[in-house]
């Protein structure tokens, strides 16, 4: 099948019809944090967990049209995971004499799973087997995230102060933004290619972890994927 597919010239007759399949990094971190107000000893006890999320890994597939020799449409559909650990920081009943106490700890497994539909107007030339292009459009997110931690905090002195579940705090959301970038593909033969590009997408998305407050989060960012190009 492989050498079907390699079979002929790189200077074959433009392709109507292209499949991307791409390998995709979600780069930079993703930071956010949330906070929970609890009555502890009859006082009020501010909870912050703060998340940091490293650089994310995924796919992105898609199937692109030439409308003509430079003007194509492209559906296509992403999703990386991002993963790391959060910092809890908990204002407590202060000790005798109106001494401070607060105590922090480590929330480990914190996750967000970000998929994307991009549509795309896509514009591109070029000399030979080498094609660039640049391309934007419309972007619809989806975001779950699984907070991690533990159910309670103990400290001695002090009852066990809640700030959880005892699993997973889980949210999501769905929210549309857009999509700009720059492409670059190499045409092998008629049937096969190798292709990379560079995207930034945005949208404002709202996470609602139970019994926290609600997080503003940015969907998106910069992503850099590569991978294989089929021809039809």
């Amino acid at each position: 099948m492989l050498a079907a597919l390699c079979h002929g010239s790189a200077g074959a007759e433009e392709p109507r019809l292209a499949l991307h399949a791409n390998v995709a990094l979600a780069a930079g971190e993703l930071s956010f944090d949330t906070t929970r107000t609890l009555s502890v000893l009859s006082r009020d006890v501010s909870v912050r967990a703060s998340y940091a999320l490293d650089a994310g890994l995924g796919f992105d597939l898609g199937l692109q049209l030439a409308l003509t020799s430079n003007v194509a449409l492209r559906a296509s559909f992403s999703r990386v995971t991002r993963e790391g650990n959060g910092v809890l920081h908990a204002d407590l009943p202060p000790l005798p004499f109106g001494l401070p106490r607060t105590l922090d700890a480590t929330l480990p497994n914190g996750r967000v799973e970000e998929s994307a539909g991009h549509l795309d107007l896509v514009l591109g030339g070029g000399a030979g087997s080498v094609r660039g292009s640049v391309f934007g459009g419309v972007t619809l997110f989806d975001l779950d995230a699984r907070l991690l931690g533990p159910a309670t905090i103990m400290v001695p002195g002090v009852p066990p102060i809640p700030i959880g579940t005892s699993t997973v705090l889980e949210t999501s959301d769905s929210p549309t933004g857009w999509n700009a970038g720059l492409g670059l593909d190499v045409r092998l033969s008629a049937h096969l290619g190798l292709g990379a590009f560079l995207r930034y997408a945005h949208a404002r998305a709202t996470l609602d972890p139970p019994g926290f407050e609600p997080i503003e989060v940015d969907a998106g960012g910069a992503h850099a994927a590569a991978g294989i190009r089929v021809y039809f």
